[in-house]
């Protein structure tokens, strides 16, 4: 099976964590309280919407 690898945007706004995720010209943003949920949140979107089996994505992390 196949890593597909994203860049995961990551900014912190007081206490919640704001991330997004651009796939297939795509842009899916999200909120959580803490990184491993908002890692979560976004597979389940991607998941949803895009097809991609939660176990082949990676995120590479920046925060800004």
């Amino acid at each position: 099976m196949e890593k597909i690898k994203l860049a995961l945007i990551i900014e912190r706004e007081d206490i919640e964590l704001t991330g997004r995720v651009t796939y297939n010209d795509n842009l899916i943003i999200d909120n959580a309280q803490t990184l491993p949920e908002l890692e979560k949140s976004l597979k389940n979107i991607l998941w949803e919407f895009e097809g991609l089996e939660i176990e082949t994505i990676e995120f590479e992390h920046y925060f800004t």
